[in-house]
């Protein structure tokens, strides 16, 4: 049994999620009971045969052991052998996959379920800037009226562009890029290809961050099931393979000397491609990139090794340019097949959620229109704070 134990592999079985947009109300545990019910179908198993729960925090709708409430309201807390809330800020979901799928390694539990979700977008504009800004609570920014995390990445972006020269039109290509994917996904929140045009043309908020270079506040939720192999084999889905996993912390404040020490995302890529038994990272065949501003996306191309350090505008260029429907190319982008942040939709700390489920879709080649011609293993990236969290996974047919 010990032995058995030992070697024992994490696997993805179930990936379920709600609409993305406006919700009726603020009442998040709706939100999560609805994707876990939709992740638990895509499975083939019921809420009685989980043995673990873990649960990221909302912002709109906080609960107290938020994890422990959402177990109360689905009547399972009998059944659980572990019940945790995980907050890692923008990365939680990706962390909260890694910490199950050490837990199932570990042959302490079976079954996990991984719930993710938020109803910001309902909040209104006023009640999101004051609650985001007071949960970053940066020391240098206190006027919580203001929209603290626009200026906070603003910040790395302006650092980029004088450190690399970084252009500013290269980082509006990013958003560009993300609205190019999202129009081949029902339910996106943005559906519509947007041009470099409109994303300079959209209100400024800062010195070099436009209005459609911020992540799209939305409501909605996310949720994935995770269990052994030995259980996988008689379930709906073909299992995906959780087979890296890694982790990097940064600093819990921006601080005012920006440098390339600050940033965690190399780390825990290394770590998550060495589990893999990958040596580079172009061996895996779709990304999921966080991209809640542009900065974001382009640090972690860099901070990975897609491209090369100070070069991520560039790369950034380059896919703008091979996957305009005028170039000829046909270039089909595997980065983001969804949408990402940018045009997909953003609740608060699940995004990243959406990111693995569109991962988990590609691998098992179940992702439609937007299906990659390969895709047998994917990375999925979550960043939380201002680059303090950054967790990656890998996955595999």
């Amino acid at each position: 049994m010990q032995i058995e134990k030992m070697f024992m592999k994490a696997v993805l079985v179930g990936v379920g999620e709600t609409a993305v947009g406006k919700s009726d109300s603020i009442a998040v545990n709706s939100l999560l009971k609805k994707a876990l019910e939709s992740a638990l179908a895509d499975a083939g198993l019921k809420k009685s045969e989980l043995d673990g729960l873990i649960v990221c925090p909302a912002l709109a709708d906080s609960k107290f052991m938020a994890a422990h409430n959402l177990s109360s309201e689905l009547e399972i807390c009998g059944n659980l052998k572990f019940c945790s809330t995980l907050d890692t800020g923008g990365a939680s979901p990706v962390s909260a996959l890694i910490l199950a799928k050490r837990l199932i390694e570990l042959g302490a539990l079976e079954t996990i379920a991984v719930v993710a979700g938020d109803a910001v977008l309902s909040l209104g504009t006023s009640e999101f800037l004051n609650r985001a800004g007071r949960s970053i609570n940066h020391p240098a920014y206190q006027d919580f009226t203001q929209p603290t995390i626009p200026l906070l990445y603003n910040l790395v972006a302006e650092w980029h562009m004088k450190t690399y020269g970084t252009k500013r039109e290269q980082l509006a290509m990013v958003p560009v890029l993300m609205s190019r994917q999202s129009a081949k996904h029902p339910g996106a929140i943005n559906r519509k290809e947007l041009t470099l045009e409109d994303i300079l043309n959209s209100k400024k908020i800062a010195s070099v961050t436009n209005l459609l270079e911020c992540a799209r506040l939305a409501d909605g939720a996310g949720a994935v099931i995770v269990t052994s192999e030995k259980r996988a084999g008689d379930l709906k889905q073909k299992p995906i393979f959780v087979i890296g996993g890694g982790e990097g912390v940064g600093p819990a404040h921006l601080p005012a000397q920006i440098s390339q020490e600050i940033f965690s995302a190399k780390r825990a890529a290394t770590i998550a491609l060495a589990e893999a038994g990958m040596s580079k990272i172009h061996n895996i065949d779709y990304f999921g990139i966080y991209d809640c501003f542009p900065i974001c996306f382009i640090k972690f191309l860099e901070d990975s090794g897609l491209a090369m350090e100070g070069h991520g505008g560039y790369w950034v260029e380059c896919m703008h340019n091979f996957t305009s429907p005028n170039s000829g190319f046909n270039h089909k982008l595997q980065v983001n097949t969804h949408g990402g942040l940018l045009s997909f939709g953003a609740p608060w700390e699940a995004p990243a959620m959406f990111g693995i489920i569109e991962a988990v879709r590609q691998v098992r080649n179940q992702a439609g229109e937007r299906q990659l011609a390969k895709a047998s293993t994917a990375l999925v990236y979550g960043n939380g704070g201002i680059f303090t969290s950054s967790a990656v996974a890998i996955l595999s047919r």
